[in-house]
């Protein structure tokens, strides 16, 4: 591979590799997040969108993670290691080390294996580590797992939430992972949250969060259940939400049951509706097949959009946005 700088806006062919120029480049566009106080997780290198195909590098506080989707860029980790290393002692002093993960792979007889994270440069993170994004602490794991704990494309989506959180009441975070939205949310004004996930680990994780911002911890404001399970016993309770947030995966089985976008969004949306009469709904899908109109059209036609934003600028694409969300009055 070479070092050959790539030209801006140009997808990088299978020869290209990072250097201390490519990576000045996307740092430079950065610069104004790498100075925020109240968030210190974000995305340096964003592949094809930064000019290098297959390699991401995202900074969590005094560490980096950078995860390998090119095999090609993989055998050269000793060469990108070295390049970002260098680099961080010269525009990002504050750096610890760095970890990799290996994306390559994606069928293995034991994939947790393969998600676990290896040392690139310096020293390995703690196994649970505390950085802020949108002004609140988030713990994550950068060693094990596919997902550290915080997803750092969301950021626009908590800024632009903000500002309507203190005139809801009661939020409902429905497949809620770590309760980040919950946790911002709370932090910003709404009266009181309940956090809906399958996952007792998810559950387990949500709860620190709340304990790394101070708020009380109450095991009733935590469900481990199947979203939909619980969205159908709530309107046959009768129970009602100021707000709803609304931020499936793409796939998720459990058991029998499959969630899948295409077909069950627009179903989920007619439950929301009996959730939420007269309050909000924030909805979001990361899924390439589903265009910005295919997003839409899954809206009941009586909602009201209220904004649309998409990945932050540290996501640049050369194939269009992938993130779709937005804040929806229900009418």
């Amino acid at each position: 591979m070479n070092g050959g700088i790539v030209p801006p806006h140009t997808p990088a062919g299978p020869d290209a590799m990072i250097n201390d120029m490519v990576l000045l480049r996307a740092f430079e566009k950065r610069s104004d997040i790498a100075r925020s106080e109240d968030t210190t997780c974000f995305r340096l290198f964003n592949s094809s969108g930064d000019g290098v195909d297959g390699v991401t590098v995202d900074v969590y506080g005094e560490y980096l993670l950078v995860q390998f989707y090119s095999p090609g860029l993989f055998r050269q980790a000793g060469d990108v290691a070295a390049a970002l290393e260098r680099f961080c002692s010269l525009h990002m002093p504050w750096i610890l080390g760095g970890v990799l993960k290996d994306r390559t792979k994606t069928n293995a007889p034991d994939p947790a294996r393969i998600r676990k994270s290896a040392l690139l440069f310096g020293n390995l993170p703690p196994a649970v580590y505390t950085v802020r994004q949108c002004g609140i602490n988030v713990g994550v794991d950068l060693l094990g797992g596919q997902h550290t704990g915080v997803f750092l494309d969301m950021r626009e989506a908590r800024r632009l939430l903000a500002p309507h959180y203190p005139r809801a009441g009661a939020l409902v975070n429905l497949f809620c992972y770590t309760g980040i939205f919950s946790v911002h949310a709370l932090a910003c004004g709404v009266k009181s949250a309940l956090n809906v996930d399958l996952s007792p680990g998810a559950l387990k994780r949500a709860k620190a969060n709340y304990r790394l911002n101070g708020l009380p911890v109450d095991d009733r404001d935590f469900i481990g259940n199947d979203s939909e399970s619980f969205m159908k016993l709530m309107v046959k309770k009768g129970r009602k939400f100021d707000l709803v947030i609304y931020d499936p995966p793409s796939f998720s089985r459990n058991g029998r049951k499959v969630f899948s976008v295409k077909r069950d969004f627009r179903r989920h949306l007619d439950l929301i509706s009996r959730l939420s009469e007269g309050g909000m709904v924030m909805t979001s899908t990361n899924m390439h097949a589903v265009s910005e109109c295919e997003y839409i059209a899954f809206h009941p036609e009586t909602w009201k959009n209220i904004f649309l934003c998409h990945e932050p600028d540290d996501f640049p694409s050369v194939t269009g946005h992938y993130l779709k969300i937005g804040l929806w009055k229900v009418n």
